[in-house]
């Protein structure tokens, strides 16, 4: 819980919960996503010393055997993309927690890849988002693609959508 003036109130209070577990396996935090609309749409634990978003990449704990393989990795924006293509049997990508790609999270994806693969939403933020990326990745060496989504917002909304139309 979160100390406030009458007690404590629970963080995550009405989300989808996810735990945040680091490449060796450790339990870093939880991120929370909400069932409906409401801002903000994710909450995250608090930096600390034991959780440093701009150095974690969600997933990556699941994928990296495949990203190193591959010697490529796919970027998404947030949990429910990581969550649907992995489930769809993309094996080789991981989520940056929000828009921007940091410097640190391009670090640790170098020890692993040639190539880096961009995925983010259509919208303004991931446009810049993918800009400041492919910088970042540039400087670092790396292969760089971007991969364009057409007729959605995003990797998970696309999954979603092809899934419902297989489904009918």
């Amino acid at each position: 819980g979160v100390p406030s003036r009458s007690g404590c109130y629970d963080r995550f209070r009405g989300r989808i919960t996810f735990p945040l577990i680091d490449g060796k396996e450790h339990l870093r935090g939880f991120s929370g996503r909400v069932l409906y609309p409401q801002e903000p749409k994710y909450i995250n634990t608090p930096q600390t010393a034991i959780f440093d978003k701009k150095r974690f990449l969600l997933g990556l704990n699941l994928t990296r055997s495949d990203v190193r393989q591959k010697k490529e990795a796919i970027i998404v924006e947030g949990e429910m993309d990581m969550i649907m293509s992995f489930q769809a049997g993309v094996k080789n990508i991981a989520a940056s927690k929000g828009t921007a790609l940091t410097e640190g999270q391009i670090e640790l994806l170098a020890k692993y890849v040639e190539t880096l693969s961009l995925c983010f939403d259509t919208d303004l933020a991931g446009d810049m988002a993918q800009r400041r990326g492919i910088e970042m990745a540039d400087k670092q060496g790396l292969n760089i693609k971007v991969i364009s989504i057409e007729g959605a917002k995003d990797a998970a909304e696309t999954l979603y959508f092809s899934s419902n139309f297989l489904l009918r």
